[in-house]
C-alpha cells in the first residue's frame, strides 16, 4: 500500500513539473481516489463514488462542523465583482436540471437532531443588501423563483404551475410568520397590512365567549349612531402614492369625527394615521335597530289605545243618538220614557198607559233577577228586549201572557249595566236598567 502511494506521488510530481514548465495544467490518467483504492469518480475522496458523478466526497468525521466539501473564496475587491465560492450550473433540457441540489433525509422517522436540505446564512454586507438565500426566474417562460411542497401534508398536489403566470415564490401547504406581514408594504404595523383592495371568500372574526370578559350590554347606541355622518370621498392618489390608493369613489366614515364617538372603533399606528374597524360597528347598529323596534312598539300599543278609546266614544255617541232619537218619539206621542239608575234593594217601577214593568230582583244581581210586569188586555204583540248600553240586544221574545215574571239568567252576562224593556205595538212601552255584578 504504501510503496503504491510513493510511486504515485513520483508520477505525479514528474507530471506537474514537467507541465507547469509548459504553462500546462497536469493530466491525471484515469480515476484519482483519496481514501479508496477503487475511484468510480474522477475525484473520490473516502468512498468509491459514481461514474455518473465528476467528484465525490465523503467525511469520516462525525464531530461538530464537519463537512463534505468545504469551499471558500476571498472576498470581491470591486464594487461591482462577484465572487463565488461554489456554483452549481446545468442547462435546462427536457429533463429535471437541477444546478443546486442539497437533501437530509432519513427513510426512518428519528427523534432526535435537526434537519436542513439547504443552509443559508448572510450578512453584514451593504446595508439592505443581505440576503440569506436569493433566488430568481429568468428567461421567457412562467415558473415560480421559489417553490415549497408540504409533501408530509400534500402528498398528492400537483406541483405544476398554472400556465402563463409567473410568481417570486408558490408554495403548496401551510405557510407560518412570527411577526408582522405585509403586502405592498415593506414595513407593516398591523399583523396583517395590504396595500391595495382584499378579496375573500369568507371571513370568519373569533369571537367565542371562553375568549371574552367583562361583558356588558350596549347602551344608547340609537343616540350614539344618530350623531354619526356618513360621507362619501375620494383618496388623494397623488400626495401618498406609497399607499396604492385607488381612484374610485367611497363611502364611509371620518376617522376623527368618529372615534369622538367611538374610540373602540379607531386606531393609531405609529405614525399617527387613524384606521376604522368597520365591521364592530354591527352590534352597535343591531342594537339601535332594537331600540327603534321597542319604541315602535309602544307607540303601535299606544295608537291601539287611542282607537279603542276613538271607537268608544263612537259606540257611546251612536247610543246618545239612539236613544234621542227614541226620546224625540217618545215625546212626540206624549209618552217619556223614564231612565232609572238602579240601585242595590231600590224597589222602582214605570207605569204607562197599558204596561206596569217593575225594577228586576236582586237588583244588582250575580247568578239571576226576576221581572215583575203587567199589560193591559188592548196591548198586542208585546215583547220583552235586553240591551246593553252600547244598544246591543242580547234577548229578544214574545210575551204571550197578560202578566208575568220573567227570570233573566245574568250569570251569562258580563258585569256592567243593561237595559231591558216591554216593545208594544211597534214602540217602546216601558224600560229600565239593571245592574250585573260577579
Amino acid at each position: 500500500m504504501k510503496i503504491r502511494f510513493i510511486l504515485f506521488a513520483l508520477f505525479y510530481l514528474a507530471i506537474t513539473s514537467t507541465s507547469y514548465g509548459q504553462n500546462t495544467p497536469p493530466l491525471l490518467p484515469g480515476n484519482v481516489g483519496i481514501g479508496t483504492l477503487t475511484p468510480a469518480s474522477p475525484l473520490s475522496v473516502n468512498g468509491n463514488g459514481d461514474l455518473r458523478w465528476s467528484i465525490y466526497a465523503h467525511t469520516r468525521s462525525t464531530s461538530n462542523g464537519s463537512k463534505g466539501i468545504f469551499a471558500q473564496a476571498n472576498r470581491p475587491t470591486g464594487f461591482a465583482d462577484r465572487v463565488v465560492a461554489n456554483q452549481g450550473n446545468i442547462e435546462s433540457g427536457r429533463g429535471y436540471a437541477i444546478g443546486v441540489y442539497g437533501s437530509s433525509y432519513t427513510a426512518s422517522p428519528s427523534n432526535a437532531g435537526r434537519s436542513y436540505g439547504v443552509w443559508a446564512q448572510a450578512g453584514n454586507a451593504t446595508n439592505t443588501a443581505n440576503y440569506g438565500l436569493y433566488a430568481q426566474l429568468i428567461g421567457s417562460h412562467s415558473g415560480t423563483a421559489v417553490f415549497g411542497h408540504d409533501r408530509v401534508n400534500n402528498p398528492s398536489a400537483s406541483t405544476l404551475l398554472p400556465s402563463g403566470i409567473s410568481y417570486a415564490g408558490y408554495f403548496i401547504g401551510r405557510g407560518y410568520f412570527s411577526d408582522n406581514v405585509g403586502i405592498g408594504y415593506t414595513n407593516p404595523y398591523y399583523r396583517l397590512q395590504v396595500n391595495g383592495d382584499v378579496y375573500a371568500s369568507g371571513l370568519f372574526l373569533g369571537s367565542d365567549k371562553r375568549f371574552k370578559k367583562n361583558i356588558h350590554l350596549l347602551k344608547g347606541s340609537l343616540e350614539k349612531i344618530n350623531q354619526l355622518e356618513g360621507v362619501s370621498y375620494n383618496f388623494k392618489t397623488e400626495g401618498w402614492k406609497e399607499h396604492n390608493f385607488t381612484d374610485k369613489d367611497q363611502i364611509g366614515f371620518i376617522a376623527q369625527k368618529l372615534r369622538a364617538i367611538f374610540p373602540e372603533l379607531v386606531n393609531e399606528d405609529k405614525e399617527g394615521y387613524l384606521a376604522v374597524n368597520y365591521v364592530a360597528l354591527i352590534p352597535v347598529l343591531t342594537e339601535a335597530i332594537k331600540e327603534l323596534d321597542t319604541k315602535n312598539t309602544e307607540l303601535e300599543v299606544h295608537l291601539e289605545e287611542k282607537m279603542t278609546e276613538l271607537e268608544e266614544t263612537r259606540v257611546k255617541v251612536e247610543t246618545l243618538e239612539e236613544r234621542l232619537e227614541k226620546l224625540e218619539a217618545l215625546m212626540q206621542g206624549n209618552q217619556v220614557e223614564s231612565v232609572i239608575s238602579p240601585k242595590k234593594e231600590q224597589d222602582s217601577s214605570f207605569e204607562n198607559e197599558g204596561v206596569f214593568l217593575k225594577q228586576n230582583r236582586p237588583n244588582p244581581s250575580k247568578n239571576s233577577t226576576e221581572i215583575e210586569y203587567v199589560l193591559t188586555n188592548d196591548l198586542r204583540n208585546a215583547q220583552f228586549i235586553l240591551t246593553d248600553m252600547s244598544g246591543k240586544q242580547l234577548q229578544q221574545f214574545q210575551l204571550n201572557d197578560t202578566k208575568g215574571i220573567i227570570t233573566v239568567n245574568t250569570s251569562l252576562l258580563t258585569a256592567g249595566t243593561y237595559v231591558y224593556s216591554i216593545l208594544a205595538n211597534g214602540k217602546i212601552a216601558a224600560s229600565q236598567k239593571m245592574v250585573v255584578q260577579h
